[in-house]
């Protein structure tokens, strides 16, 4: 029942992949191998970055932070530095440059307090740049509804899926690449 949700609010909200290859920007490295994996079981891709965006996001990124993908821009600088340096917008800008990634995940696992505005404002932002450029991005915020209740609006009104689960943002990714595959294979699309 869930995905008779998940999956429509992504194919009518975002851009259709290029392709099967997934970007992850999230602050938990927990959270990056449950994506892995589920990407994984789903025949989603996570490459590598190609270098010049691995140089870029070194650039954006504390020097003790890895800038593989998944990318774990890690809870430890959150809130007041994320915002501050506005991590998620940079590096999900420079993440969707990269020719080697057809979609963007963002993973927020807990995140609250006074900075979230000012996190959800960046992710927006992204996002819209994202889309022009033809890529789709899927958010998932695992916070209890009742605390990001009023953030939860102007994520929808954006037009942003927004899942509450890693695996469900994987599985809507994996329905859009499935139904770009079948357009494709009845020569509706090219």
């Amino acid at each position: 029942m869930e995905e008779l949700i998940d999956i429509p609010m992504a194919l009518a909200w975002q851009p259709l992949p290029k392709g099967n290859k997934v970007g992850v920007v999230s602050v938990s490295g927990g959270a990056c191998s449950i994506i892995a994996d589920i990407c994984e079981e789903t025949g989603l891709e996570i490459p590598d970055f190609t270098e010049k965006t691995t140089r870029k996001i070194r650039e954006i990124i504390p020097p003790f932070v890895s800038t593989r993908n998944p990318l774990d821009i890690t809870g430890m600088i959150l809130p007041g530095v994320a915002t501050e340096l506005g991590l998620f917008r940079r590096c999900i800008k420079e993440i969707a440059k990269d020719e080697l990634i057809d979609m963007i995940i963002i993973i927020m696992t807990t995140i609250l307090g006074p900075e979230t505005k000012k996190i959800i404002e960046d992710i927006i932002e992204a996002t819209k740049r994202v889309n022009r450029l033809g890529n789709p991005v899927l958010l998932t915020w695992t916070a209890a509804k009742s605390y990001i209740s009023e953030l939860i609006k102007s994520i929808v009104e954006s037009r942003i899926p927004l899942y509450d689960t890693p695996e469900k943002a994987a599985r809507a990714a994996e329905a859009m690449v499935t139904y770009k595959s079948f357009l494709r294979k009845k020569g509706i699309i090219s």
